[in-house]
C-alpha cells in the first residue's frame, strides 16, 4: 500500500543551506504545510556528520556551499551504505544545465531552483518522501519475508533453508 499522508508528513527533513535565512524560510513553508519534523543546518564541514547522526528521510541540499560543496556532500552520501538511500533534493540558484546534470549524475533525486516557489517545494518534497516511505515499507516487508522463509512457522526455529542460506 502507498504511504499515508500522515506517514509522509511525520518524516524527518533536513535542510542544509549556506544561507540560514533561506533554510529557515524553506523550513517555515514546510511546517506551514503540515510537515512536523524539519531541521536546518548551515555548516558544510559538519553536514555529513549531521546527516549520518540524524539519518533524515529527506535532505534539501544547497549546491553552492563552502568549503565543502553540496555536490561533494551528495557524492559522499551516495558512497555511504548508511546514507545512499536518503533522497536528496538539490537547491541551486544556478540555472546552468551543467550544474543540474552533474547533480543528477551524482544521484540527486530532484532539483529546485532558487527562489523556490512554495507550492512546487511542497509538491516535490511530498513526492520524494512518499517514495522514501514506500521504499522503507518494502525493505521492512522484505526482511519479514526472509525471516518467515527461514523459520519453521510452528516452532519458530531455523529450518533447513536457513541452514542452506548460511552455507
Amino acid at each position: 500500500a502507498r504511504p499515508t499522508d500522515e506517514a509522509v508528513k511525520q518524516a524527518k527533513i533536513l535542510i542544509i543551506d549556506r544561507d540560514e535565512q533561506v533554510a529557515e524560510l524553506v523550513g517555515e513553508h514546510l511546517l506551514a504545510h503540515g510537515f512536523s519534523d524539519v531541521q536546518t543546518a548551515a555548516e558544510s564541514t559538519s553536514a555529513l556528520s549531521t546527516i549520518e547522526s540524524l539519518l533524515p528521510d529527506l535532505v534539501l541540499l544547497d549546491v553552492r556551499m563552502k568549503p565543502v560543496s553540496g555536490l561533494e556532500i551528495l557524492d559522499r552520501m551516495r558512497r555511504s551504505d548508511r546514507m545512499e538511500h536518503i533522497p536528496v533534493i538539490v537547491l541551486t540558484n544556478d540555472n546552468k544545465e551543467a550544474v543540474k546534470v552533474t547533480a543528477l549524475n551524482l544521484g540527486a533525486n530532484d532539483i529546485l531552483t532558487k527562489p523556490v516557489r512554495s507550492s512546487e517545494l511542497v509538491s516535490r518534497v511530498r513526492n520524494a518522501l512518499s517514495e522514501k516511505v514506500y521504499h522503507d515499507q518494502l525493505v521492512a516487508y522484505s526482511m519479514q519475508l526472509e525471516s518467515d522463509v527461514l523459520q519453521d512457522e510452528l516452532t519458530g526455529i531455523a529450518n533447513r533453508r536457513a541452514f542452506e542460506y548460511e552455507i
